[in-house]
């Protein structure tokens, strides 16, 4: 599904990213009024703070800020984040965002 809504800076509640297929997506919380959801859009730019930003990626990294699944959260900020993909809540720029990160989370699932 495409975003439902048009948004501000404002309305972003916590930004994180997924590394996949050596493109990088970054993945917003939102908030507008009652509704709260994932927007997932490609990023073109390098990751501004890989040491700190919540960052899924398949690749094995020793550091904490790094998890493999979306589906095996680690930390209450993952637990949340996991809720909007089990409950539908995640909309994506275009359907070759949505494709990729289908194709992330149907690894994620495999284990």
């Amino acid at each position: 599904p495409h975003l439902p809504y048009r948004y501000k800076n404002k309305d972003i509640l916590f930004t994180y990213f997924i590394e996949f297929n050596d493109m990088i997506f970054q993945c917003e919380v939102i908030n507008i009024g009652e509704d709260m959801f994932t927007y997932i859009h490609q990023k073109t730019t390098p990751i501004k703070n890989p040491d700190a930003d919540l960052i899924y990626s398949l690749e094995h990294s020793p550091k904490p800020n790094y998890n493999r699944s979306v589906y095996k959260p680690t930390t209450n900020i993952q637990k949340r984040i996991v809720w909007f993909f089990i409950n539908d809540k995640v909309f994506y720029q275009d359907n070759e965002v949505g494709d990729a990160i289908a194709n992330y989370l149907k690894i994620c699932k495999r284990g």
